[in-house]
């Protein structure tokens, strides 16, 4: 950070970074001027003490031996913060990239950047450990396990792509997260004061301001996010043994909108959009679902058996053929009841008299078993499916037929 956006910091008054907080919601209380720089400068120092405990409290982030991590591993930095929320303690995390997606955006000389963290970056462990994007990982897992087939053809990861300042891989699912706890104007105020009050005190020390480590909280890290989407697809999976390897890419913006009101007075920063990438992968395993059971075959009826020639009245002695077939019937959500004739006679008339015989199924269906009301289904098809040929006698007594099928 610059001197001079360092004094614009202190003598403008700085409102939190919430991605598309309404500037009518952040009435938030100016950093001091010139006048406080001493109480500034003291905050430097006891921010340097409780950056030198968190250091060899906390350590270094360890990256992951693996560079895909199983989705149940939860992120150092997670542990860490939730052990010290857990404690009453604000906890303060090492140095990590949003400081200098900070420094670049206030910077005079600001400039578009597109800003790609890995998974071992401690900024990409770190939000990785944040519930929402916990949730909206879990949300893109989850719609994995329901949907194996369709994710294994149309959400494939694109050889060579990468992220840059707009699109994104087209092959992904997404889960757009809008604006997440945590994000609040409040909050972001208890987080960005202290972080800035700290820079100027850094710049105010000279040379020596180097040696006084920055203030990031967890907060800090949260609050610019604001709203983001997350991407994933597929880098290879297997539906039978329901294991997958799954790239997921978080994407977001910082820009002007990011601040608010406060984007217009900062005459003399640059505030170039920064487009910011986090990127993981993860190893997740699921039982799959049984496959659906195959359909029972339908049952056949003849026709000469229910009907005499040229008729769609039941046969009082095959009622008990119809009656036998109820059980495999209730058994189905529902059945297709289709008549079928031969191919004598016009196909005007096949059709009337097979849509006849089938409702005359139907009727006698549901005198025996009411409960079967909307399940089934009548309908005629004339002489246009035949199983057989109409040219002997055998073979039209085989087209001369009702089919119970499950729907």
């Amino acid at each position: 950070m610059s001197l001079r956006t360092a004094r614009w910091l202190t003598d403008a008054g700085a409102e939190p970074l919430a991605t598309r907080v309404p500037a009518a919601r952040a009435h938030l209380p100016a950093l001091p001027g010139s006048a406080s720089l001493l109480h500034l400068q003291r905050t430097a120092g006891n921010a340097a003490v409780a950056g030198t405990v968190a250091a060899q409290r906390y350590g270094s982030a360890p990256a992951d031996e693996c560079p895909c991590q199983a989705e149940d591993a939860s992120p150092p930095v997670a542990q860490r913060q939730r052990a010290e929320t857990a404690a009453g303690a604000v906890p303060v995390v090492q140095r990590t990239t949003i400081g200098p997606i900070l420094d670049e955006y206030f910077s005079p000389l600001s400039s578009p950047r597109v800003w790609v963290m890995e998974e071992s970056d401690p900024y990409t462990v770190l939000v990785r450990g944040w519930q929402p994007v916990i949730d909206g990982q879990a949300w893109l897992l989850h719609h994995l396990e329901q949907n194996a087939a369709d994710w294994a053809t149309r959400h494939r990861t694109t050889p060579g792509w990468s992220p840059g300042m707009s699109g994104h891989d087209l092959a992904a699912a997404s889960n757009l997260v809008p604006h997440p706890p945590g994000t609040d104007p409040g909050t972001c105020r208890n987080a960005f004061i202290p972080y800035f009050g700290v820079e100027v005190g850094r710049v105010l020390a000279g040379p020596a301001g180097r040696l006084i480590p920055r203030f990031e909280t967890w907060e800090l890290h949260t609050c610019p996010i604001g709203s983001f989407t997350l991407r994933a697809t597929v880098d290879a999976i297997d539906q039978a043994a329901g294991t997958a390897t799954v790239n997921i890419w978080m994407q977001n913006e910082m820009s002007r909108r990011s601040f608010g009101r406060f984007a217009d007075q900062a005459v003399l920063s640059g505030q170039e959009t920064q487009y910011m990438w986090w990127h993981w992968r993860v190893r997740h395993r699921w039982v799959p679902a049984p496959p659906p059971p195959a359909p029972a075959p339908p049952l056949v009826l003849t026709g000469d058996l229910l009907f005499d020639f040229n008729s769609a009245t039941v046969r009082p002695e095959a009622r008990s053929v119809l009656v036998a077939a109820l059980p495999a019937l209730r058994a189905r959500p529902s059945t297709n009841i289709v008549g079928h004739t031969d191919s004598r006679g016009t196909d005007e008339y096949n059709q009337k008299l097979s849509e006849r015989r089938a409702q005359a199924v139907v009727a006698v269906l549901l005198a025996e078993d009411g409960s079967l009301s909307g399940r089934l289904n009548a309908s005629g098809r004339g002489e246009a499916e035949p199983v057989d040929t109409n040219k002997t006698p055998a073979g039209r007594q085989h087209n001369r037929r009702v089919e119970l099928a499950t729907r």
